[in-house]
Parts: structure tokens; sequence; C-alpha cells
């Protein structure tokens, strides 16, 4: 399979943003269920329910529990399903719920509550920071990429080595990356990896007897540099 780097840019960001999407969506919940339960709180009222019964289906990771309680409101017996299940109950176990008096039927429990909202905002804010991490860290990176190539002091590398980034994939691919070798006038080495590659790189290099790739090097700091791919892309196909 095939990917273009226009292609694997556009499904990266693509994810990038779902990501950063579905996180603020669990964010936006979790204070929308926040603000909810402090207007139902305004004129809740609170009572013991009693635990009377615990169903457990399923196993393993897929069990799961359905507590029927029991408690009076205004007088009235009323038997309901708890939303909610922590390792802590028990069949006899008495907790106390809030119902809203004009429809006593409808109940919630603090902790339920408190374990959604944190669950929410937990999750959407590692969501949202994967997905705005991802855009951020690619809008840096081009920067990055453009300042070098107008004004970092460019050297030629030899290619080392070109093999599969087994760290990252799209669609189940693998992209290329290079890896060249230069040693400066004091002797000291230095290895320098190319972005990833989304064609293949390694029959060009072989085809064309291409050895050296340039580098531009940040003039302040030889740890910033930028592969430059120009001398392989020449002999790329137009699409």
């Amino acid at each position: 399979m095939v990917i273009n780097e226009q292609a694997a840019a556009k499904t990266e960001k693509r994810w990038a943003t779902i990501f950063a999407l579905i996180g603020l969506g669990m964010i936006l919940i979790g204070i929308i269920t926040v603000y909810n339960h402090f207007n139902f709180k305004k004129t809740a009222i609170e009572t013991t329910a009693v635990i009377k019964d615990i169903q457990k289906s399923g196993s393993g990771r897929n069990k799961t529990h359905t507590v029927y309680i029991e408690y009076t409101a205004d007088g009235t017996v009323y038997n309901e399903v708890l939303g909610y299940y922590s390792s802590g109950m028990r069949v006899g176990k008495e907790i106390t719920i809030m119902y809203d008096p004009a429809n006593p039927k409808e109940i919630t429990l603090e902790s339920e509550v408190r374990f959604l909202v944190i669950m929410l905002l937990a999750l959407g804010g590692l969501f949202f920071a994967i997905g705005g991490g991802l855009i951020t860290y690619r809008k840096r990176q081009d920067k990055h990429k453009n300042e070098l190539l107008n004004n970092g002091r460019v050297i030629e590398a030899k290619i080392q080595d070109v093999c599969f980034n087994t760290r990252y994939s799209v669609r189940g691919v693998h992209p290329y990356i290079i890896y060249c070798h230069y040693v400066d006038a004091y002797g000291k080495e230095y290895i320098f990896q190319s972005e990833n590659i989304w064609y293949n790189v390694k029959y060009i290099i072989t085809e064309k007897n291409i050895e050296t790739l340039n580098v531009h090097i940040d003039k302040s700091n030889m740890n910033k540099y930028y592969v430059s791919l120009r001398k392989i892309e020449t002999f790329l196909k137009p699409n």
C-alpha cells in the first residue's frame, strides 16, 4: 500500500482534529453535568435509600452491576434502579440520595455525579491534549523547517542508512527515514535523521546513486537541523 506525503499529513491532521474535538466535547459535557447537578440540588431533597438487590451480569471486564434501591419520598415508597455502582455497595446498606420533589423517581447520587464529572474531564482533557498537541507540534515543525531552509547553514552529509520508522504508521504503513553522517572540521561526528518519507526513497537512492544530502543547520545549534530531500524529490514522478 502506497501513501503519499499529502495523504499522510491529511490523515494525521484529521485524527488530531478528531481527538481534540472528542476531548472538547467530553469537557463540555462534564461542565454541563456540573451545571445541571447544581440546579438540581437547588430544589432536591435528600433522603436515605436502602440497597435491596445487586444483580451481576457478564464476566471479567464486561461484568456489570445493576443496583436496586428502595426509599420513601413524601410518604410513598419507591423502588428504582440506581445508575451507579461502587465496590463498597452491598445489599442492606443505606446510602444518601437526592430526589426531585416534583418527580420523586428522578434521583441522583452525589458520588455518581462526582465520578462522572471527574471521568469526563480527565478523559476529555487527555483527548484534547493529544489532539491539540499533535496539531501544535506539526505547526511548530513546519515553522522550524521553513526557518532552517531560509536561514540555516547548509552542509553536505553522507547517507548512512535508510529504514522504516516502525514507531509510527498511517493506515498500517510505516514511513521511511534516512540517517546521514557528517564529520566537522574538528573531527566531531553527527548523525542527522530525516522527517518521515511516504514513498520508496530507498529505491530512488539506489537507482540514482545518491550518496549525500544537504542538511540545513541552525547557525548556533547543530542539534537543530532539517535534512533536505530535494535531491531525491527531483526524481519523483508527478502524480
